[in-house]
């Protein structure tokens, strides 16, 4: 999966009225994962969603209306039972989206906001 776009667009089943809510968002991608992170951790709508049902859609490109169509199933979960991943993560969107450079310190946000990793179907 290549980052083609500056932002993708991840939807969501909402957890309290069940119909599919699209939010835009920057991402960063390797190894056929991409990598979302909230800066409002548990807090934003969009991750309460996935601890509530991880089955998303996701989609990069494609016209801007906030809809799922053209997306691609895929399961959504917070990374955290990985370190080393976590940090590639962090790195990795610090530095699409912050400049970030090796040997730097993380931002704030990018040290603290909780890291979503996206698993494509197949």
């Amino acid at each position: 999966m290549t980052e083609s776009s500056e932002y993708g667009y991840l939807s969501t089943v909402g957890r309290s009225t069940g119909r599919w809510h699209t939010v835009e968002i920057w991402y960063a991608a390797r190894g056929g994962v991409i990598y979302l992170m909230s800066g409002d951790r548990e807090r934003a709508d969009w991750v309460r969603d996935i601890l509530a049902n991880p089955q998303v859609l996701w989609r990069v490109g494609g016209p801007r209306e906030l809809t799922p169509d053209g997306a691609v199933p895929a399961e959504a979960r917070p990374v955290a039972d990985d370190p080393y991943a976590e940090a590639q993560a962090r790195r990795l969107l610090a530095a699409r989206y912050e400049g970030w450079r090796e040997g730097e310190e993380l931002s704030d946000r990018a040290a603290t906001a909780m890291v979503v990793a996206v698993h494509p179907a197949h």
